[in-house]
């Protein structure tokens, strides 16, 4: 499953922009369209991966792209300092 491997790095990415918040409550996401991944199994990927973290419940947004660059890429993330 490509789906959680990407989002075990999203989660990353968000933990290390997230800096000393208490917790992450959205991560903002383009995906391009071109990638072929399924935006739901992401977004479950994303739960499980997240899981136990400060992402735990934070909800994952994802936007479709055509064109860009690269699979997946954290535009965003909203923080509960």
């Amino acid at each position: 499953m490509h789906e959680l491997s990407l989002a075990a790095d999203i989660v990353d990415i968000a933990l290390q922009a997230a800096g000393e918040a208490r917790r992450v409550t959205t991560v903002y996401v383009t995906l391009n369209s071109g990638s072929h991944l399924d935006e739901s199994r992401l977004v479950d990927a994303f739960e499980m991966a997240a899981a136990g973290t400060r992402l735990a419940h934070a909800t994952l947004d994802v936007a479709m792209t055509a064109g860009e660059r690269g699979v997946a890429t954290v535009t965003a993330i909203d923080v509960d300092s």
